[in-house]
Order: C-alpha cells, then sequence, then structure tokens
C-alpha cells in the first residue's frame, strides 16, 4: 500500500537499511529478521532515531548544552482486503531532553539572540508529531490520510 508523509519515507529507508543487513551474523541480524517477521505476521513496523547535538555558545560564557533527541515512530497495517482497500494508522513522536546545566534556549540568550538557536530550544518540547490513519481504495484509486 502507498502511504505518505515524513514517517513513512523515514520507515522506508529503515526497511531497506534492514534488507540489506538481513543475511548479515550477529545480534543485529537477528532483530531485523525479528522486525520482517513482525511486519510480515502482523502488519507492525517502526523505527527509533536518536541522536545528539553539542551546543556551544560564549559571550556571556557557561556550560555547552547537549541535546538528545529521539524520533520514534511506527506503522500498523490494520487491514488489506480486495473489497475494501488498506487501512494504516501512523503513529510519531518527538522527545527532546537536555540533560546537562543548558538548554538551546539558555544558549540563545546567553549569545543574546532573538531567534532560537534550533527548532527544539528547551526541555519539555516532546510531542506527537504524527498520528494519521491512512485508508487506499483498491487499486491505488484514492488515498486518504486523516490526522
Amino acid at each position: 500500500m502507498p502511504k505518505i508523509g515524513r514517517l513513512h519515507r523515514r520507515i522506508t529507508r529503515s526497511s531497506r537499511w534492514e534488507a540489506l543487513n538481513r543475511d548479515a551474523k550477529g545480534v543485529y541480524s537477528d532483530y531485523a529478521r525479528f522486525k520482517h517477521k513482525i511486519k510480515k505476521e502482523i502488519g507492525l513496523s517502526w523505527s527509533m532515531p536518536v541522536s545528539y547535538l553539542q551546543q556551544w555558545g560564549l559571550p556571556d560564557g557557561g556550560w555547552s548544552a547537549g541535546q538528545f533527541l529521539a524520533t520514534p515512530g511506527l506503522d500498523w497495517e490494520l487491514f488489506h482486503s480486495e473489497r475494501l482497500g488498506t487501512g494504516s494508522l501512523q503513529v510519531s513522536y518527538t522527545l527532546v531532553d537536555y540533560p546537562w546545566r543548558q538548554t538551546a534556549a539558555d544558549i540563545a540568550e546567553n549569545l543574546g539572540v532573538i531567534a532560537p538557536i534550533n527548532d527544539l530550544p528547551g526541555n519539555g518540547e516532546d510531542s506527537f508529531a504524527q498520528l494519521t490513519y491512512t485508508h487506499a481504495l483498491p487499486g491505488n484509486k484514492l488515498l486518504l490520510a486523516i490526522g
């Protein structure tokens, strides 16, 4: 079933990477096979990108800010029918944490800038980035996303 949106593109890239590594030995190949099995049996696929960004500023000094950003997402194909089409649910969450003494907002204040230095400048910026139901009619004649 074709899907639309940033979450779907991210999960598709993740699935392609897993396909390339499915035959590799070790823990990751076991995990990739497990994800493939779950997707095949119940239609559930997911990704969990995590990043760390170190941010520095100066004029009034202070500590650097370190931002952990996690953006888990899942796509669950609820049903697939020749008569009704395909229905799926997409969920994506954004989790931001600055575990050290300063946040990006503190760095921006130290620098005296008006605009934030990134899109998620402080703790508590967590949110559901996407909650969508997608329905594709048979033959993909119409694709409808609600969310």
